[in-house]
Parts: C-alpha cells; structure tokens; sequence
C-alpha cells in the first residue's frame, strides 16, 4: 500500500532500493482509521458487484464499507442504482437482507416506503402536514458507475459531482488486453461467501499485492503455477498480477487485478471472484467474495478452481491474524521491503 500512502523510497542509480513499509501505528490507530473513513472510503471509487446479479426490476444487493451501509437496485427501466440503506424518517435502515427482490423498498419501522428509483411514495399521514416536501425526502442516492466489463462501482461521496473521476483512477482498467479472451456473457453469478478477519484492511490488500510468500504459505499455488514468473505491474489506481500455469489443464489461467483501496478480481476461463476487504474496525475487517461461474465448464473444473482459491484465501486469513497481533503488540515498527517481489 506504500504507493498509494505516498510512502516510498526512490532507487538508487546502481541498485534497486529496499523501501521502508508502512508504521505499525497506521494499522492500529483509531485515528488512522477514522480518517481512511473520511478521505478515502467516502471519496474514492469502490468496485462492488457485476451487472449479472441483477436480472430483473426489484433486484437489489446490500452491502458494506467502512461503516457505511448501502444497496444497489434495479429500477423499471432497466438501471442499477445505488442509495444508502438510510430511510429519511428515523435512519432506519429500508433494506434487512443481503439480497432478494421487491416491488417498493419498504421502511419497517414507520411504513415510509420508496419506489425503486428511491423517490418517495408515501410517508403515512404526512400528507396532511403543511410544511412536508415529499419531493425533499427521497433516498439519500449515492454515485454508481457501470464499466465495460459489467462490473458496479460506487463513490459515497455526498457532493452532487464525485471530486474524482471513475477514469481519473481507472480509466482503461476495463480495457487490459489480457482481459480480452474472457466473454463476460458466458457467466452467471453463483454464490457468495464471507470470513471475518482480525486484522487492519491494509494487512490483507499487502498480502494480496505480493507472492513472496506464496512458496511458503501456500502448497496449492506451487503446484500449479511458475511462481519464477510472477510479478506485479503497479498502475494509477489498481495493480496488475501476472502469473504462468505449469500445465494447459491447470485450470488457471488467471489474469488477476487489485483496485485500490480494497477489491480485487481474479479471472479465469472457468469462473471469477471479487474479493472486497471490508473495514469493520481498527483491527477487524470482512473478506466478502461473489463467485461466477461460466457456463461451459463442467463441474469438476469450477470446484476444482473454487476449492483451490477458497484454500488459498483461508490460508491469507491466518496469516494475516498473525501479522496483526505482532503489529499490535507495539514492537514491530516496520520492515524492509522487496524491490521487486514486494511491490505493494
């Protein structure tokens, strides 16, 4: 995360340098946190879900970032919108399960319900109150963006215009040309799957934006991939992984990317997943995953894959457990990094 922190070291002419990681302090500090709130997570654009996990008016999914709760839904017309999960009346939220499909967004507390495109429809017995603008009470919308690929992000930001641009930080990440070879209408959404971690969301995004540690920690991804070939290209907004299978049957084949600040979306013919590192506190955070499935592979290969990762992603989880406690326990400051295996 040094990068996008601004805190890194420049090489010197001769040798590549080993730069410093970031203070331990940062990964326990509520006012770090607090900030990461504010100036980020409040601010920057956040990749959510795909266009696939709406099929029909009504179609919502909740979610979560930071603290902030929200949900996309379909409206009439066909457009995935996106609204805090805030009704106007009392903040309670409109919206109580993960997932489903309804004809109005209704509030449980007080009956304020809402159409799907979060206008007003009705606030029982205000309508003889003089001085209540319905037309004023409507969701609280929140900014979406559909990319070239299908895949939803949000910007939370209050102000009418975001003050950044989707392309001011991942402008072409949805045209890599390595992406090409994936049909996206080939795929169907799955399932979703969640851990909860007890570590700082930048523990996990640091262990996902490195393989340095893949020949130790993890068996399954020595026995198929080159890891002699692995690397990272680090971009504006987002970081690319490269990686070579050992075999043509290996059922890899991936071409993964990490957005800052905590999404990742790993692709492959058999399937994809996006893995959000959603922020619960200082030191606890949810790892959220959907899964899509192409429709020509077998059943075999998808849980082949689907296994494989899920191994994989635990494995991240203990080690990043480990991290943590070390990390608060006010000895660690910080390491020397790799110039070119640690390119966080």
């Amino acid at each position: 995360m040094n990068r996008f922190f601004g805190y890194s070291s420049t090489p010197g002419a001769d040798e590549p340098s080993a730069p410093q990681g970031l203070p331990a302090s940062w990964y326990r500090s509520l006012e770090m946190y607090e900030l990461e709130r504010r100036a980020i997570f409040s601010k920057k654009w956040l990749l959510v879900t795909h266009r696939h996990r709406f099929s029909k008016a009504g179609d919502y999914v909740r979610f979560t970032e930071a603290g902030f709760s929200f949900f996309l839904c379909m409206d009439r017309q066909g457009n995935v919108n996106a609204f805090h999960n805030v009704c106007r009346h009392r903040a309670y939220p409109v919206v109580n399960e993960d997932s489903g499909t309804a004809s109005i967004i209704a509030c449980k507390y007080h009956g304020w319900s809402y159409s799907l495109n979060g206008k007003l429809a009705k606030a029982p017995r205000f309508d003889t109150v003089e001085s209540f603008d319905k037309a004023k009470n409507d969701l609280y919308p929140i900014h979406t963006h559909i990319d070239a690929l299908g895949f939803i992000w949000v910007n939370l930001e209050a102000a009418k215009v975001p003050s950044a641009d989707w392309t001011d930080d991942f402008g072409g990440v949805d045209l890599q040309p390595r992406l090409a070879q994936f049909q996206m209408a080939g795929y169907t959404f799955d399932h979703a799957w969640s851990m909860v971690g007890d570590y700082n969301w930048k523990t996990l995004a640091d262990n996902y934006n490195e393989c340095y540690h893949c020949p130790t920690a993890h068996p399954g991804v020595v026995s198929v991939s080159d890891l002699s070939k692995y690397y990272v290209d680090t971009q504006a907004g987002h970081i690319q992984h490269f990686s070579t299978d050992k075999s043509e049957d290996a059922g890899l084949k991936i071409a993964s990317t990490f957005y800052y600040p905590n999404a990742s979306l790993t692709l492959s013919p058999h399937f994809f997943y996006i893995m959000r590192c959603v922020p619960a506190s200082v030191t606890t955070c949810s790892m959220e995953y959907e899964v899509y499935r192409h429709k020509n592979a077998t059943d075999e290969e998808f849980h082949k894959i689907d296994s494989l990762f899920k191994q994989v992603l635990k494995e991240d989880k203990d080690l990043c457990n480990a991290v943590q406690k070390n990390l608060n326990a006010g000895v660690f400051v910080n390491g020397k990094l790799h110039p070119f295996n640690e390119k966080v």
